[in-house]
């Protein structure tokens, strides 16, 4: 595995996942190369869970998770898609059902989920969505759509992290 955009030390990154996996049992966690780990755990089960359960952030990047395999190409991969965590900041509480949620957030990117305290309702400053995104994409501060009565609202869009763009 390895963070998009980092390089933590061994240390930090050895305590976070013990800290979100450690109930998994976590046999050893090894740096392979410059900010590319290696996390062996006690069984398979749990190995495939972690794997399985998709996405995880760190420092709010994007952790990307590969399962071990015998020809694995054990660098940094490139990547043209992440997803990336948005805040939908003000949203009306008419349109925090999932499907009107889902057709906002898809004006900035594929909707992927939303935060427990947007789904339950919890938390009404801000909507919080999860969306996959292409890295070269522009980040829209605003989008506009239009309600049920014609009118066009304008909804501020915060993203917690955005890719930085290195020049080749």
């Amino acid at each position: 595995m390895h963070v998009l955009g980092s390089n933590p030390p061994l240390a930090v990154i050895e305590g976070y996942f013990k800290r979100i996996w450690g109930n998994r049992g976590i046999d050893k966690v090894a740096v392979v190369n410059k900010g590319v780990f290696l996390v062996r755990f006690q069984s398979e089960e749990a190995r495939n869970r972690t794997v399985e359960e998709g996405v995880q952030m760190f420092d709010k990047k994007l952790i990307v998770i590969k399962p071990w395999k015998q020809d694995i190409d054990m660098k940094k991969e490139t990547i043209d898609r992440i997803p990336i965590w948005i805040r939908l900041i003000g949203l009306d509480i008419k349109y925090r059902g999932n499907n009107v949620l889902a057709k906002i957030a898809g004006m900035v990117g594929k909707p992927l989920k939303a935060d427990s305290a947007t789904s339950q309702k919890e938390r009404l400053t801000f909507a919080r969505i999860l969306v996959e995104v292409s890295i070269n994409q522009q980040y829209p501060s605003t989008i506009m759509f239009e309600n049920e009565y014609g009118k066009i609202i304008e909804q501020r869009v915060v993203y917690e992290w955005k890719p930085v763009h290195c020049p080749t």
